[in-house]
Order: C-alpha cells, then structure tokens, then sequence
C-alpha cells in the first residue's frame, strides 16, 4: 500500500529510515539479474574470448575487469594503483579490463604515472559485457558510493568471484572469503 517503500539493499533501508520514510513499512528487493542471459560458460568458451585479446592478454594471464564503468567514483583507477605496488612478477602476469566510456586525458595520464598503461585495457562502451566478463578470472566493482550495483551481480551470476568496496550496498553481494572480497573503500 501507501505506507510501503522498496530499497535496493539494506545500506538504502538503513539510510530511509532516518528520513520521513521512517514510519513506513520498508522492504528491501536486491536488483534481479536475468540468468538466462548472465550464466556462467565453459573453459573452451573463456578461451576463445580471451584470444581475441592475443597482443594484450598473455595466456597465463590473470585478468580482472569491471563492467561497472569509469566514472570517477567508480574506483577503476584504485585497483590500478593496488596492482602497481605488486612486486614486478606478479604485475606482469596480471591484466586489468575495463568496459565503459572511454578514460578522458587526466585518467589515462594517472594510469601512465602508474606505469600500468601496457597493463589496461579499455573496451569502451560494450551493447553486450557477456563476452567481456566471461573472459574475466576476477571481477571488481570499488565504488566509493554505491547503493547495490547491477554490474558486480552480473558478474557473480556468470561465476566471476568479485572484489568489492566497503561502500554503500557493495558488501551485500558477496560472501567474504566465498563469492568475494571486500576491501576498505579508497576516497
């Protein structure tokens, strides 16, 4: 009825309760994912995916990607910064790919101090991230704010494990340890 809200996530139904909306009867609805569309694919299929990124993508690669976009709150350049400070072996081996709009000047020059510009690729805009993710090891998704994220559960529903922020609705995706990490947000 009248006196009934939805949230996305827990994180949104603790923040409405300290407004008006704190005398309504509030039910909390986590974004659906079709998993008709978003499923998990076969070896053979990752493989083939990933051969389409031959000069990027050594084989023994670890590749780790968000879908979640390059907005700047959307923490894309932290995970950046986290694998630059691996020693140099581990670095090497990992790739990081991130489907959006394209990094305007000033992001593309953090990545380059980074050193990491051989080490991230930029899909653009994706119509389908099915491919994309399938073709991920790791997702992530590093919002400072988010209230759940359609992009990390879609990633999961494909059985990506995913890193998350400590931010918002981002922890209620995973199970620590099982599905996921969470790591502390980075402003």
């Amino acid at each position: 009825g009248t006196d009934s809200v939805i949230c996305v996530s827990d994180y949104t139904r603790r923040h409405l309760a300290k407004t008006v909306y704190d005398t309504k009867v509030v039910w909390v609805v986590h974004h659906g994912v079709d998993l008709r569309r978003f499923a998990p694919v076969s070896s053979e299929v990752v493989e083939r995916l990933r051969r389409r990124w031959r000069e990027a993508i050594p084989r023994d690669a670890l590749v780790v990607g968000s879908i979640a976009g390059t907005d700047g709150n959307k923490g894309w350049l932290n995970m950046v910064a986290a694998v630059a400070l691996l020693p140099a072996a581990q670095r090497e081996r990992i790739r990081i790919v991130v489907a959006g709009r394209l990094p305007d000047a000033q992001q593309r020059a953090r990545v380059d101090a980074l050193g990491m510009t051989d080490r991230v690729i930029y899909t653009g805009v994706l119509n389908d991230v099915r491919p994309m993710v399938a073709a991920l090891d790791v997702g992530f998704v590093l919002s400072q704010r988010e209230t759940l994220s359609f992009a990390c559960r879609e990633m999961m529903a494909m059985g990506k494990p995913v890193i998350v922020s400590d931010s918002g609705g981002l922890p209620e995706n995973v199970e620590a340890g099982v599905n996921g990490w969470i790591v502390a947000p980075h402003e």
